[in-house]
Parts: structure tokens; sequence; C-alpha cells
């Protein structure tokens, strides 16, 4: 979902969104120490997306449940853990105790006809920021990982500019500073979606199994 990143943190009666830059929100919510009705209960911590328009928290991973911690599962157990939950707590329904609701952002084996089902994918309930990768066995882990990896281009990504397109251009002669953070030095090394497909394509005749995608 295209929106904005943020941490979730939950108990002791409240719920708080910890945003970049250090911005914080506080709300009640039907998660596991959440709001006063749920205060006695533990607490949680969640790595979403919220999306202003529809008052939804996409759940991409959790790390937290009512004290148990998830970090060291692997992200199939994770992912199994975490949909599970958010439906017992009825965490995706709106009410006066959940303002905003928290939805889990179903994943699938990533073959290369899911693959193509999710570039092409139409009617979802937002706005598309790209194809998330999980290796199904990786940790949650801070800062950069090779097990997890976000994919775009112009197709899946309204805020993606296509490597080498003459938006692009455009852009990097208004703004040059982008250029470091976009890595226009690298418009040779980046990978479309066909060159992902035949990757997967590939793999499945070997029988190996890839990664979730999302």
């Amino acid at each position: 979902p295209s929106g904005v990143r943020c941490l979730i943190r939950s108990g002791g009666g409240e719920t708080v969104r910890h945003s970049k830059g250090g911005a914080t929100r506080r709300f009640p919510s039907a998660l596991p120490g959440g709001s006063r009705a749920r205060r006695t209960n533990g607490g949680c911590e969640l790595d979403c997306i919220w999306v202003e328009p529809s008052h939804t928290y996409y759940v991409l991973d959790i790390m937290r449940w009512n004290g148990l911690r998830l970090v060291d599962l692997p992200y199939d157990n994770r992912a199994f853990f975490l949909a599970s939950r958010l439906a017992e707590a009825r965490a995706g329904e709106t009410a006066s105790t959940n303002p905003c609701r928290f939805v889990h952002v179903p994943s699938q084996p990533c073959s290369s006809l899911a693959l193509q089902a999710a570039y092409m994918a139409s009617g979802l309930p937002y706005r598309r920021d790209g194809l998330l990768f999980y290796h199904r066995e990786g940790l949650y882990e801070p800062g950069p990982n090779p097990l997890v990896l976000l994919w775009a281009d112009g197709h899946c990504s309204e805020r993606f500019f296509d490597y080498g397109t003459e938006k692009m251009k455009e852009a990097l002669a208004a703004e040059p500073d982008k250029a470091a953070r976009w890595r226009a030095d690298e418009v040779d090394a980046a990978h479309d979606i066909a060159t992902l497909l035949a990757v997967c394509e590939g793999v499945m005749d070997t029988g190996e199994e890839m990664s979730p995608a999302m």
C-alpha cells in the first residue's frame, strides 16, 4: 500500500504511532493493551503503513504480541500468527474504541503466475507502492536486509520513476540531489518485470522455492 511507514506500539491503555522524524500520535485501538478497556492486556509492536483516506493501518509484520517476542520466528510463522491474532481482536472493524482499522496485508508463495497477478492487480482498496518480497525463513531484523526487497516500477507504483525514462531525467534536472537517493548511476543494473518473471519460471523448472511476495 502507498502511505506512511510507521511503527505501532500498544500497551498501558493506549496505542502510539511512531513515524519518521520522531512524530507520534496517540489513540485507542483493539490491539492488546491499546485502550482503557484493554489496558490489563500486554501490548504489541507492529510494522505498518498508514493510509489516511481510509483510516487504515495496513500491517506488514509483527515484532511482539501480548509479551510474546516474535522477531526470531521465520516470516511464514509471523505472517500466520499476525493474521490470526488481528482477526481474533477484530482489529479490522471500526468502533469507538478502535477508530482506525488494522488490516493484515496477505502474502502468497512467489511463482511466475502469482507474481504476474500481483503486478497486474487492480481493484485493490488502496493505491499500490510496489511489490514486497520476503524470504519465507527470514527473521525480523533492523536496518537493510537482503532477505526483504521492495521492488517497483511505473506500473505498480505511482511515485516511482522508471529508470532511464524522460520523466526521471526531468525530475533529476530539477532536483539533482535526488540522484544519489534514486541511485541514478545504476540504471543499467535495474531489473524489469520480465526479468523477474523469467527468474521465477527458471526456479520453478528446477523445483526450488522462491520467497513469498506481497
